[in-house]
């Protein structure tokens, strides 16, 4: 296990203050560069991940360092994949003690923005951090349930969470009994070397997602469901 501490992180007000629509005149502001000034001071993002190799490849199960793994979706995507590397990266709990107005969803907006600029910062350094050290060119990820259920349920949260012992003392994250991470703004998953840049969002329909990176593509959803033979429901 190799934790990554220290991750370097940008925020520029000019960004933000476009990202969050603060007009020139506005009294946010102030508020924003506030908030930018205190997360800089506190915010510490992590990283954990692992090298890993897949112990066997059974039906729709994949087996790694002895934990079993229920995905079709994950399964065909490691099908020609030996090494893996289960990860888990964080903004950090430290950003929960910025002291902001809680009554204002506008302070609330700014600072859970800028949690993710840093947790996305984050997953760039682990991505670049895994590549050079392992020689590898990219990698591509999957996330439990960051897709429809069929993809990867979210209830594999604690598979996943089996491979690193101490989270919470390495990087300060907790896995609650609902499978939702704490600080909110951490992602969890397994990346892995492809030909193929496989994304979850290629397979999401969430229209408002902050996360998103690439369009739904519901051609190459319904193609999924059925070579697995599923049908697709709107509840």
């Amino acid at each position: 296990m190799i934790i990554l501490k220290d991750i370097p992180f940008g925020l520029d007000f000019e960004v933000l203050k476009e990202k969050l629509h603060i007009k020139p005149n506005s009294g946010y502001k102030q508020c924003l560069e506030n908030i930018i000034q205190a997360a800089v001071k506190v915010a510490s993002p992590k990283a954990v991940f692992k090298e890993s190799y897949i112990d066997s490849k059974i039906d729709d199960n994949v087996i790694i360092n002895n934990i079993k793994f229920t995905s079709k979706t994950l399964r065909k995507n490691l099908d020609k994949v030996e090494r893996v590397f289960p990860y888990v990266a964080t903004c950090g709990v430290e950003l929960d003690r910025v002291k902001i107005n809680n009554n204002d969803p506008v302070e609330q907006y700014i600072l859970e923005s800028i949690k993710e600029i840093i947790l996305l910062d984050c997953m760039d350094y682990l991505e670049r951090y895994i590549c050079k050290r392992y020689g590898i060119q990219q990698t591509t990820s999957m996330n439990p349930g960051s897709s429809d259920l069929f993809v990867w349920p979210i209830e594999q949260q604690k598979e996943l969470f089996a491979l690193f012992p101490n989270i919470n003392k390495a990087i300060g994250v907790e896995l609650t009994e609902n499978c939702l991470m704490i600080p909110n703004k951490t992602i969890s998953g397994i990346k892995f070397q492809s030909d193929t840049d496989f994304h979850n969002c290629r397979l999401c329909e969430r229209k408002q997602c902050p996360s998103r990176t690439e369009p739904f593509d519901e051609k190459l959803l319904n193609a999924t469901m059925k070579s697995m033979n599923i049908q697709h429901k709107e509840l």
